[in-house]
């Protein structure tokens, strides 16, 4: 008997900090995707107007198009933002929460519909692109594999020595990326409130995830990270004129 397909949840994360540009590419890169999955849920934690930002969702690729609503008093944090995710987005079997910072590898979809098991988590890799990154840049790294990328002269990953490169990589950090789950890891998701406010830093919940189910952390799964101004970050390593990421 063949098996039933797993049925998949594309959720769509905005945060406050986005221009429309990021929007624009970042669908675009869904757009470069090949798949039909169940649902597409928009997570609109921005000011950006929702029907704006459904216009341009390839509505051809799901069956259905929703949009979840954010409760009024959630802090505008990425692991408020998850947290809420897991626990009020449910009906498949599977999730991606592609955050709107970031453009997509190309295939990353088509990969993720080839694992198996009930239960894994998948940490996203990333490329950090700096702030002159063009959208031909991010189509031509999307194109290629994640070694391929990590070649280039361009390319660094030495957070000490990125000046003059296009992009500095990081492989599997909890930090803000993306990530893509089983209907089984939803309840074992469990940041603290302490957590839950926290802007900056790594996601201590996600890694505590690791010893509760399998990580799928390798070059195949992997985003491009694009460059917003965030006000309230100081981070003197990404804050160099000209070489902000």
């Amino acid at each position: 008997m063949r098996a039933r397909r797993k049925s998949t949840t594309y959720i769509y994360h905005v945060i406050g900090t986005l221009e429309w540009r990021h929007i624009r590419a970042s669908l675009e890169s869904l757009r470069r995707q090949c798949i039909h999955w169940e649902r597409f849920v928009l997570f609109n934690h921005s000011d950006w107007p929702t029907e704006r930002i459904l216009e341009l969702v390839p509505r051809i690729d799901f069956d259905e198009v929703s949009v979840y609503a954010i409760p009024a008093d959630l802090p505008p944090t990425s692991t408020a933002d998850w947290d809420e995710q897991m626990r009020g987005i449910s009906g498949t079997d599977r999730y991606l929460s592609h955050k709107a910072d970031f453009f997509l590898a190309d295939g990353v979809c088509e990969a993720l519909d080839t694992l198996e098991g009930d239960e894994w988590f998948v940490l996203f890799s990333k490329f950090d692109m700096k702030e002159r990154a063009t959208r031909a840049h991010f189509r031509a790294l999307a194109r290629c594999t994640w070694v391929e990328n990590c070649f280039r002269s361009d390319v660094t990953d030495q957070i000490d020595d990125h000046r003059g490169k296009l992009a500095v990589a990081w492989m599997g950090r909890p930090d803000g990326t993306m990530h893509a789950y089983t209907d089984g890891v939803r309840a074992l998701y469990q940041p603290s409130a302490s957590e839950k406010e926290m802007r900056w830093g790594e996601n201590h919940s996600i890694r505590a995830l690791a010893e509760k189910v399998p990580f799928v952390l390798n070059g195949q799964f992997f985003a491009l990270h694009m460059w917003h101004d965030t006000p309230d970050r100081q981070d003197p390593q990404k804050q160099i004129p000209g070489e902000r990421f």
